[in-house]
């Protein structure tokens, strides 16, 4: 990957790409620093689940906007559809819910979090920025 790679990438593959690269940064203190996330902003609250809801609106529109250009166009549509329904679900459930949810995966088991953030979080970041760089844009690099 060079940076031709992402800077010949269409605007939806460089937002995807941007934020794959947030999703590893936020995996990465996730798994070394859980209370610097934790501390920053009250999550188990009504703004915290509205933008929870607005994150997924928006990284589902960047997947789903990507699609065609990326490497997996199929797996970015389906995520983007996944984090566009995952943003309804979140906007249907109390508040009391989310509350139980959020203390269950950051609190009771912070242990299981930062493992699966840092197996399988930081990995999948990392495949949503090669799949953001377009195939066509590395054959072209090829054959010239």
């Amino acid at each position: 990957m060079t940076v031709k790679d992402i800077s010949s990438a269409s605007n939806g593959c460089r937002l995807a790409a941007i934020v794959g690269l947030f999703y590893i940064i936020i995996c990465i203190v996730l798994v070394v620093f859980p209370d610097y996330i934790l501390s920053r902003f009250d999550w188990a609250s009504q703004i915290g689940l509205h933008i929870t809801v607005l994150l997924d609106l928006i990284f589902g529109i960047v997947f789903i906007w990507a699609a065609p250009s990326s490497r997996f166009p199929e797996g970015f549509n389906v995520l983007g559809s996944i984090l566009l329904l995952g943003a309804v679900f979140y906007f249907l459930i109390p508040l009391d819910v989310w509350v139980n949810y959020l203390n269950w995966w950051l609190k009771e088991q912070l242990v299981l979090t930062r493992v699966l953030s840092g197996l399988f979080g930081i990995p999948f970041g990392v495949l949503v920025v090669l799949g953001a760089i377009d195939p066509s844009d590395s054959a072209s690099d090829e054959s010239t």
